[in-house]
């Protein structure tokens, strides 16, 4: 064999050697999706939320405004990015969680990706919460949806990720949830309007944070103000049961707590009344956006 012959030769086996890698890391990261059990899986998708509301039948509708009209009498009880004591903020468990423990409604903060997703998430980085870094607004929610949170707890598991706001509206009709809205980036209070009124939503907004003027000062929204000193019930590892009743019977209003349980007990609920998640919710995404819904 001459030096050229073997020359291609071995170059030859590297080619082959280098393909046969590429193969094996192609089928390894299909084998790592299918084992995942979920159903579409693929290496470009990635499991999140859905990015509009499932229909709602005219009863459903009916029945679900009669139970928020219950809800906004009395002494309704509204949690700060959902339970967080109980799930990781801001997440879909957290808030169920919230509603399993007694509570009437939550508080969220919501934002919007850089491809026009409405997505909820408290802070302006990925830092504190998730695995990722860097400013949120800067992503679209396929990027997003990259990041696991930190740490998983309670209900939260490792498909656990940042939901859609549109997510968050059908856990909300399910439940008959009150909302306050804390939202994030002001622009954004006119396509929220868009989605309460095509959702048949405003009745459950309770609250809307002054930076949003046009929402707070909508008609179509009726808010309850927060009762004053919420400090009493907001730690639930340092309660006096005397002062609890003394503050909740100071009068009508909104408790504004991180944790429901306090309260919840010291109006009488049922200590934990859980309800699944509805079906429904997730949906995958990929880099040119939403795929399956």
């Amino acid at each position: 064999m001459t030096n050229r012959e073997s020359m291609k030769s071995f170059t030859g086996g590297l080619r082959s050697a280098a393909l046969a890698g590429l193969l094996l890391i192609i089928l390894s990261a299909c084998a790592v999706y299918a084992a995942s059990g979920e159903p579409g899986a693929s290496p470009d998708r990635i499991l999140g939320y859905i990015n509009a509301l499932p229909p709602e039948t005219p009863e459903q509708r009916a029945l679900r405004h009669e139970r928020v009209a219950q809800r906004r009498k009395g002494t309704p009880i509204i949690v700060h990015r959902g339970a967080h004591w109980i799930a990781p903020e801001n997440t879909l468990e957290a808030y169920a969680a919230a509603m399993d423990y007694g509570a009437d409604g939550c508080e969220i903060d919501p934002r919007i990706t850089k491809d026009g997703v409405i997505y909820l998430f408290h802070d302006d980085t990925l830092n504190r919460m998730t695995t990722g870094s860097g400013k949120v607004k800067e992503k679209t929610y396929y990027e997003l949806l990259k990041y696991p949170f930190k740490k998983l707890y309670g209900e939260a598991n490792n498909k656990t990720r940042i939901p859609t706001f549109f997510a968050f509206l059908a856990l909300a009709r399910q439940r008959a949830m009150l909302i306050h809205l804390d939202v994030k980036e002001a622009h954004i209070q006119g396509k929220i309007a868009e989605i309460l009124e095509a959702a048949d939503m405003w009745d459950h907004v309770v609250e809307v944070n002054g930076n949003t003027p046009e929402l707070r000062n909508s008609p179509k929204v009726k808010l309850i103000p927060y009762k004053p000193g919420d400090h009493v019930v907001r730690d639930p590892k340092h309660v006096d049961p005397d002062k609890i009743r003394e503050y909740i019977q100071s009068g009508d209003g909104l408790i504004f707590c991180d944790d429901p349980r306090v309260a919840a007990k010291a109006l009488g609920r049922k200590e934990y009344d859980p309800v699944p998640l509805p079906e429904g919710l997730r949906a995958w995404w990929t880099p040119d956006g939403i795929v399956e819904q």
